[in-house]
């Protein structure tokens, strides 16, 4: 197998070892040290609007100068702010909302993996969801994992086996930016092993150019600096936000991602809560609705070629539609509702992994060369960002009123919505996408062939 391929491989799966413990079980942790329920969806929803800002500004640092340092330093700033947490006995709702602040600016390690991944791939006969498969092998075997040693140690595991994995991440990363070459071609863009990279005394002379200081100092210069990064991220958004082929794909992303945030996060308070259910149970729900997405993931690439992103995006919302009426039938009161919650989770893979493979594909094919990690950014923002905000904020609100049967059934309404207003767009929007990601895709395949044969 390809070198690089094997690196995207491990790397996905080390990165998602070093995330699912806290993103699966920090309810755990949260209401284990006085927080509410109610705070626990709140914090989370405003945490993700934070993540919102750092994201984008982190992907549009790393699009224009290093995504290996970019990362590295992210993790190391990931790790700090879950030993805050860690160390404290008790917390209370503002400092979690500082701390969640701090993990937002620098919650860029999806978006980043993502990128490089795809880049990665071109060239080869893999595509993007043959590498997120074993992003979700990590994430069941580390849910599933984590929810019996928490059961057996308590919350403190979670947080060593995040930092281990956390530096697994940054060795790869500083292993990456030592053999993977980088392109700059007004914005760092990754270019795999074997396309056309800059030279070494080409590097050397830009990064000379760069350590030149401007009349005026530092603090000049990391102006002018902040000032071009705004400018960009500015650009970007008008370009891929305002273009006729996305804007409704978009929202329909957003509103989405609104819908999952109801079986993706907030069931996890219910499942202590309302079904009285362990750690454990939490991993092995996690570690199902995993298992339903790895031939998901390693099939997207060839369903996408044979059946078009409509008809996957369609069928994906339609798996969800059929998923949520199922979980709605299920009252907390039933002693076997939680074993047959687990049965729904087989759908996860054709309601989740479809669609975002799906998803990735089409804004990695539509971006700009110089914008493909805001691309993949801007849609880590729409889905877990912005959609997993207002829905965990929307879903706590509802669940503290009519428990989780209301969300289940509120959400179900909305992806019916959401279904129909992708259905009516589909001559308008959707085959536009087919045939501009199609052109793109043949476009991309003549590139890398030429640059392998230089």
């Amino acid at each position: 197998m390809d070198a690089k391929l094997v690196f995207a491989k491990v790397l996905f799966f080390s990165t998602a070892l070093s995330t699912v413990g806290w993103t699966r079980f920090q309810n755990n942790v949260l209401l284990s040290k006085g927080i509410s329920a109610r705070d626990v969806g709140i914090l989370k929803g405003v945490g993700l609007l934070f993540k919102l800002t750092g994201e984008l500004t982190c992907a549009t640092v790393a699009d224009k100068y290093d995504p290996f340092s970019v990362f590295i330093v992210c993790t190391l700033c990931q790790a700090y702010t879950m030993e805050c947490i860690r160390s404290s006995a008790t917390l209370s709702f503002n400092f979690v909302l500082f701390i969640k602040f701090l993990r937002g600016l620098t919650a860029c390690l999806p978006t980043l993996t993502n990128t490089l991944s795809v880049a990665l791939t071109a060239g080869t006969k893999e595509g993007y969801g043959q590498q997120r498969v074993y992003g979700s092998l990590a994430w069941g075997v580390g849910a599933l994992s984590t929810g019996v040693l928490i059961d057996n140690y308590g919350h403190d595991i979670l947080f060593f086996l995040a930092y281990c994995f956390y530096g697994v991440s940054a060795l790869l990363m500083y292993i990456g930016s030592r053999y993977l070459k980088l392109s700059h071609t007004g914005a760092a863009a990754i270019t795999p092993y074997g396309t056309a990279a800059v030279s070494s005394g080409a590097v050397k002379k830009n990064s000379d150019a760069d350590l030149s200081i401007p009349p005026g100092g530092l603090v000049s210069q990391v102006s002018q600096e902040t000032s071009r990064l705004v400018a960009q991220l500015r650009d970007s958004l008008n370009k891929l936000l305002l273009s006729d082929v996305l804007k409704h794909l978009l929202l329909n992303i957003l509103v989405y991602g609104v819908v999952m945030s109801s079986i993706d996060s907030v069931i996890f308070t219910s499942l202590i809560k309302d079904y009285h259910t362990t750690a454990s149970f939490g991993g092995m729900y996690t570690g199902v609705g995993v298992l339903s997405c790895l031939p998901a993931f390693y099939l997207s690439t060839a369903l996408i070629e044979k059946h078009g992103h409509y008809n996957i995006l369609r069928f994906a919302q339609s798996a969800c539609v059929l998923r949520l009426c199922l979980m709605a039938m299920l009252p907390s009161s039933w002693e076997h509702s939680p074993n047959c919650l687990l049965v729904t989770q087989l759908l996860h893979g054709a309601s989740f992994a479809l669609f975002w493979a799906t998803a990735v594909d089409i804004m990695y094919k539509l971006a700009p060369p110089d914008m493909k990690n805001v691309s993949l950014g801007i849609l880590n923002a729409l889905y877990f960002t912005i959609g997993g905000a207002i829905g965990n904020i929307l879903w706590s609100f509802v669940m503290e009123r009519v428990h989780m049967h209301g969300v289940l059934v509120g959400a179900l309404m909305l992806v019916i919505v959401n279904l129909s207003v992708l259905h009516a767009n589909q001559v308008s929007l959707c085959r536009q996408i087919d045939v501009v990601t199609s052109h793109r895709y043949e476009v991309v395949n003549r590139s890398d062939e030429e640059n392998d044969a230089l």
